[in-house]
């Protein structure tokens, strides 16, 4: 009978210890299935969790009043949670134009990393990625503009070798977020390739069917070029690596330093929140054209360094037929070259 009851005690503190150790495991399991109402792919939110850490809480917030929704997973910290990550959507415009413009403090130039091309946002320097969507079921606003929702991801550990599995998350999330703000938005479909680093400049019979191909034909035949953004996204880019009369007589050789920087830029914003980017002081600036596109403004924009043995008329010529080509492939109208000192126009 002694013997009887030792082995239970026995028993019973083994239970007990591997339940204690067990307690970790179970919590960031039921962490991970609870993070935006369950939608995110299993599996992936351990993967993004730093090493030794243990996840906290996840929390879900939408305030539809504001147009807001919010989803943040924490782990545990030495003395509090720490954020993982954070996926916020927003249809009200105040608010998209806020989170857009933190991804371009430099004018509307800041480097993007690549997107798989059926999604319609873009990944900025700080590694945050933004969707834009079309809003059907929520109509239009008071200035007749179709209602979008803008979706972000941001996390401190997002890196350029994990910043894909943060893609995973924000696609799964745009349809909870959706759904919780009466956007009736299109699901977007996991992609089979994630982001990549900024695209490797290619040679221009290369580069002929993408966005920097119309404009290859007007630059001398060794030109390298690559583009930047998605065609359904709210940006799209063209950087031009252009060889010049002197490098054509040196037998120029390409090498990766070389190609680090661009000689010339090609951009397109799409979107009345760009209107920013083509103006200064009220004014329109140089080398710009504009377009309308879905009910709002489209802009383009261009510039070449001193070096590149673009002209001034020349590179009027080159965003002209950039945002042409853009124009065709969206579906946009009304695509023309604005005089500088144009007063800005909304």
């Amino acid at each position: 009978m002694r013997r009887w009851i030792k082995l239970s005690l026995v028993g019973v503190m083994v239970l007990g210890l591997v339940g204690y150790c067990a307690r970790p495991a179970v919590t960031d399991w039921w962490v991970a299935r609870q993070a935006c109402g369950g939608v995110l792919p299993e599996g992936l939110v351990g993967r993004l969790l730093p090493e030794d850490k243990r996840l906290a809480e996840a929390d879900e917030e939408t305030v539809e009043s504001l147009g807001s929704y919010e989803c943040t997973v924490s782990y545990e910290g030495d003395d509090e949670a720490q954020r993982l990550f954070t996926v916020r959507a927003y249809t009200h415009r105040d608010q998209q134009e806020q989170e857009l413009y933190r991804s371009f403090p430099k004018g509307g130039w800041s480097d993007l990393l690549t997107l798989p091309t059926d999604l319609p946002g873009f990944v900025d320097e700080s590694e945050r990625i933004q969707f834009l969507q079309p809003c059907p079921a929520l109509g239009q606003d008071d200035e007749g503009r179709p209602r979008k929702m803008l979706v972000t991801v941001s996390s401190p550990w997002a890196r350029s070798d994990n910043v894909s599995g943060y893609l995973r998350v924000v696609i799964a999330a745009a349809g909870r977020a959706s759904d919780r703000l009466g956007c009736g938005a299109e699901p977007l479909k996991q992609p089979e390739s994630g982001v990549r680093q900024a695209p490797r400049p290619v040679p221009a019979q290369q580069a002929a069917d993408t966005a920097c191909g119309p404009v290859l034909g007007k630059l001398p035949k060794d030109t390298y070029a690559a583009q930047s953004g998605t065609d359904s996204g709210p940006v799209r880019g063209c950087s031009l690596y252009v060889e010049t009369e002197q490098e054509r007589q040196q037998s120029w050789y390409v090498s990766d330093e070389e190609l680090e920087d661009p000689d010339a830029g090609l951009r397109a914003w799409y979107g009345d929140w760009s209107n920013r980017f083509v103006h200064e002081d009220g004014q329109r600036l140089s080398n710009t054209v504009t377009a309308r596109c879905d009910g709002e403004n489209a802009n383009f924009a261009a510039w070449a360094g001193d070096e590149s043995g673009i002209s001034a008329a020349e590179l009027r010529d080159l965003v002209l037929t950039f945002a042409k080509s853009q124009a065709e492939r969206r579906g946009c109208t009304d695509v023309r070259a604005v005089p500088t000192g144009t007063a800005e126009r909304s």
